[in-house]
């Protein structure tokens, strides 16, 4: 039962790796179709990320309280009926809410999949290899998509298509979900549910919480900077050509899904927060070293999707392992500040490299890597002392 609500985990996140990838392939067919400028096209995806928001937030409040299943075929239903209204939408308005709709689904069923995790699996290493699987599987969708798209779109004549396609993948999971029993299977186990419905006293002064939101916060800008510049970067600042620079981008995404694939192989050996910090000194360092050589030095851009990969799944998993007791909410918490995250990013690179340059610009990605490891500090230094709550289980979380 337990293996196969994780199948179907799998299955969403392959399906998360695809629609973010084509929001970009179909980005300049929108344009055409709808004569949008960059404003109105980042509207479009605007509007993606604040429904994300909103469906992260409220279901991170009332997953332990109606159940993951209903959870997760709720995200799916919602996220197909957001996906239809893009795929027939005729105006602007439609497609704008096609957009929010969808993005209210998939906020909703990030809780539902990421909380499969500590449903079925207790342990802090188990719980990290599996979160390392769920996002690695997010990896592969996002590195092989977008050449999958390109094929689609000219098999099938156009964009409306590929998302009717994958409207289509959203139902077929949304089927297998129903049919499979979810029976036992809660975000907070059974002898972890005394009281897990209130937010217990305290809650709100734990470091630990704020170090890990600051972390995924500052994460998320890092990572949506890299895959959202990584390729105009190249072009105009190194002189490469759109082909080659793509190659670039698609073997960052390649190190990525692989280090996450692999994660559970020493992560485990480390401990999450120091895998973490292990992790962002490789992204940092070849960032930096990237930048700074050119010719073949870029190549360690690629690479440093190495170090990119372990970070947001080890983060979960710290979380889901600390507040074992209010994992949905803590959850829902944390991909909040994800969705924060992502919103910010391209903003504010955007907005630093039309003033100071695009060097400048995709350089804050060394900026909130290193963001990262100062509130990642936070929680180690707090791991460290009695937990606020009692009857805490998590906070044997290993800070090794």
């Amino acid at each position: 039962m337990g293996r196969l609500a994780f199948g179907w985990s799998l299955g969403v996140m392959l399906l998360f790796g695809a629609l973010d990838m084509f929001r970009g392939v179909a980005a300049p067919y929108l344009q055409q179709d709808f004569h949008l400028s960059y404003w109105l096209l980042g509207v479009l995806f605007s509007a993606s990320s604040m429904g994300y928001l909103v469906g992260t937030l409220l279901t991170g409040f009332i997953v332990e309280k109606v159940g993951l299943k209903s959870v997760k075929l709720a995200g799916l239903l919602v996220t197909a009926g957001g996906l239809t209204l893009m795929t027939f939408g005729r105006s602007f308005s439609l497609l704008l809410v096609g957009f929010a709709v969808s993005g209210v689904g998939s906020g909703g069923l990030e809780i539902g999949v990421n909380g499969t995790v500590p449903a079925i699996v207790r342990g802090q290493r188990l719980q990290s290899k599996y979160f390392n699987w769920l996002h690695g599987v997010y990896g592969i969708g996002a590195f092989a998509f977008p050449i999958l798209a390109a094929l689609m779109i000219q098999t099938l004549h156009g964009w409306r298509p590929v998302y009717g396609e994958l409207t289509g993948v959203a139902v077929v999971l949304a089927v297998g979900v129903m049919l499979t029993s979810y029976a036992g299977l809660t975000v907070v186990h059974k002898d972890l549910q005394i009281n897990s419905r209130a937010i217990p006293p305290g809650f709100w002064s734990q470091p630990v919480l704020y170090g890990l939101l600051a972390s995924i916060l500052a994460y998320v800008v890092a990572e949506m900077g890299v895959g959202s510049w990584l390729l105009t970067y190249l072009v105009h600042t190194h002189g490469m050509s759109v082909d080659r620079a793509s190659i670039y981008l698609s073997g960052f995404y390649l190190c990525f899904t692989v280090s996450r694939l692999l994660a559970h192989l020493w992560v485990d050996r480390l401990g999450n927060v120091r895998a973490i910090f292990v992790s962002l000194l490789v992204a940092i360092v070849c960032v930096v070293v990237g930048m700074a050589t050119g010719g073949v030095g870029t190549v360690l851009l690629m690479v440093a999707g190495f170090g990119f990969g372990p970070v947001f799944p080890t983060l979960t998993a710290t979380a889901s392992f600390r507040f074992a007791h209010v994992a949905g909410k803590v959850l829902g918490l944390l991909f909040t500040a994800a969705g924060v995250g992502s919103l910010l990013s391209n903003a504010l690179i955007g907005a630093v490299a039309n003033t100071y340059g695009l060097t400048l610009g995709f350089g804050l990605v060394v900026l909130f890597l290193a963001l990262v490891a100062v509130a990642m500090s936070v929680v180690a230094v707090a791991s460290r002392t009695r937990p606020v709550f009692p009857d805490d289980v998590g906070a044997v979380c290993s800070h090794r």
